[in-house]
This record gives structure tokens, C-alpha cells and sequence, in this order.
């Protein structure tokens, strides 16, 4: 009885060990078809595309890879060596308007028990499409959509000289201060190619307490007004200038103007003559006002009853 247990054993045993050198001897059995994907241009890095559709028997390890592995398709796609995944590897290639669409080919590369390699190769091709591209607004349109010129020139700094002789709050942006947002534009046109700073002659109205710094003008065209009046003078026009809702105009300090001659009329921005304009701001002699010549890199120190150029500002 025990002899015929033992060879039953045997039997069993040699069975199995049968089976399992059979099982791994299997070849590997491949099928897969070519892969055809579409992608948007300007995709994401890692975005995927699609995934291989393959079905892989008796394999004990699968590997899906291009041929060759670098250059060519490879240099766009990636494909994840397991799940046959294909991603993007480099956005920046899917420019409609270079290539339409890419090829290769890719294989998927099966092992036995015995790591006999089975290999099946397999077309990949994608098709890019265009994506109708939106410029970018121009400043003039963000200004119109309700950016301030501050908040511009924070997405960009390089857009600052863009900024000036746009049109913002009833003027041409003339001046910005990148600290605090505040700024000032000059009206779009002269208001007088010849008036007079003090129509009180000889001898004037005597000094107003007038400052050049910026800042200063719309204080300083109030002190000149109090002081002389009424009457057609270069502070009192641009006091009484109204524009596009906006009557806050002023005369501009001395330290206005320049920037105004700066950033405006040297860029042939502003629709200036090459005159010389009133400033706002008065010297140490009650009589005498500085104004800049536009027709060249100057500034002049002037009687108040010469007749000069006039161009209203006001703060934003």
C-alpha cells in the first residue's frame, strides 16, 4: 500500500513540474493596433494623449518603448513603459503654425519564463489642431477696460514708456509715479499758443507762494488765481478748462513740464509746437516765471508779460 502511494506522489510531482516548464515555454502573444491621437496646440507638459490599445499574454514583463528611443517622435512624446500612456514631453513643439502633426513608430517588447523576448511594433501618429490665439490688449485697450496705469505697469515694467501720451481720465498720461500710482496727463491740445502768465502790467500781482516740485500744480494755479483774479491768463484758462467731465485742470509746476517735455514731446507724443510753455511755478522775483523751451533742451526764467505756450494737466 505504501509502494503505490509513492509512486502516486511521483506521479503528481511529475505532473506538475511538467506544467509549470510548459507554462513558462509559452511564447508571449502581442496584439496591438497603430495609435492614432489628436492634441490641442500648446498642450501642458504631461498631458496625456491617449493609451496604446494592445492585449499581451504569457508575458512575465512588458515594455512599451519608440524606435529609435531618442530623436524623431521621441522628441515630442513620452510613453510610459508599462501602461503604454502617451504624455507630451515638450509643449513648446506643438506650434500649429510650424507642424500639423507627428509620427513614429513604437514597439511593445514581451518576455517568457525563460526571458525569450517577443517584439511587436506598432504606428503612432498625432494630429495637432489650431487654437484660434487672442492678441493681447494693447494699454490703450486696458486703460479703456478699467485698468489703472500703476496696475499695468506692475504686470510689466517695461510697459512704463507705453504708458505716456495714452489717453486715461480725460488726458494723455504724462507722468507716473511707480511708487504710488498717482500721476498726472495734459489735456490733447493747447489750450493757447500765446497768452500771458500775469495780465496785471507793469509790475504784476506780486508773488503767489508758488513750488516746482510735482504735485504742486493744481495747488500752485489756486494760489496764482487768488492772487491775480479774474481775467485770460495762463493759470485762469486751465482753471477753467473742462473736459470729458473732468474741470479739475491746472497749470503744471516747473517740475511737471519737464516731465512733460520728457516723456511726451522728445517722443513726439502730445501734438506740442516748438514753442516755449508756461509752468506754475514762479522764482524768488515776484515777476519772473519759469517756463521750458520745446524747441530745444531748456529751461527759461521769463517776465510774466511775455506771451508763451499753455498746456492744462490734472492728477490721477
Amino acid at each position: 500500500m505504501k509502494k503505490q502511494i509513492k509512486i502516486l506522489s511521483v506521479a503528481v510531482l511529475s505532473a506538475s513540474l511538467l506544467f509549470t516548464s510548459c507554462s513558462k515555454d509559452k511564447t508571449p502573444t502581442i496584439t496591438v493596433s497603430d495609435f492614432t491621437g489628436t492634441i490641442a496646440e500648446n498642450p501642458n507638459l504631461g498631458q496625456s494623449i491617449g493609451v496604446v490599445n494592445a492585449t499581451v499574454e504569457n508575458s512575465t514583463n512588458t515594455r512599451y518603448y519608440f524606435t529609435p528611443e531618442q530623436g524623431g517622435i521621441a522628441d515630442y512624446v513620452s510613453i510610459n513603459i508599462s501602461t503604454g500612456e502617451i504624455t507630451v514631453l515638450a509643449p513648446g513643439l506643438f506650434d500649429y503654425e510650424q507642424i500639423t502633426s507627428i509620427s513614429g513608430t513604437a514597439a511593445i517588447s514581451a518576455f517568457d519564463g525563460n526571458d525569450n523576448e517577443t517584439i511587436s511594433s506598432f504606428t503612432v501618429n498625432i494630429n495637432i489642431t489650431d487654437v484660434i490665439e487672442t492678441p493681447p490688449l494693447s494699454v490703450q485697450e486696458r486703460l479703456n477696460g478699467g485698468e489703472t496705469p500703476i496696475n499695468i505697469y506692475i504686470s510689466n515694467n517695461a510697459l512704463l514708456d507705453s504708458l505716456y501720451g495714452k489717453i486715461y481720465t480725460g488726458g494723455l498720461i504724462a507722468y507716473l509715479n511707480t511708487t504710488t500710482g498717482n500721476g498726472f496727463v495734459v489735456a490733447p491740445q493747447d489750450q493757447s499758443l500765446a497768452l500771458i502768465w500775469d495780465p496785471n502790467q507793469p509790475g504784476g500781482s506780486g508773488t503767489a507762494g508758488t513750488n516746482d516740485a510735482i504735485g504742486n500744480g493744481s495747488l500752485n494755479t489756486t494760489a496764482i488765481v487768488n492772487q491775480i483774479g479774474v481775467g485770460s491768463y495762463a493759470a485762469q484758462i486751465c482753471n477753467d478748462y473742462t473736459l470729458s467731465g473732468y474741470s479739475d485742470w491746472y497749470l503744471p509746476s516747473r517740475d511737471e513740464l519737464t516731465e512733460v517735455y520728457n516723456n511726451l514731446h522728445l517722443n513726439a507724443l502730445g501734438g506740442f509746437q516748438n514753442i516755449s510753455y508756461w509752468s506754475s511755478s514762479e522764482t524768488t522775483t515776484a515777476t519772473i516765471v519759469w517756463y521750458r523751451k520745446f524747441d530745444i533742451l531748456a529751461e527759461g526764467m521769463g517776465g510774466s508779460e511775455q506771451l508763451f505756450g499753455v498746456r492744462a494737466a490734472r492728477t490721477f
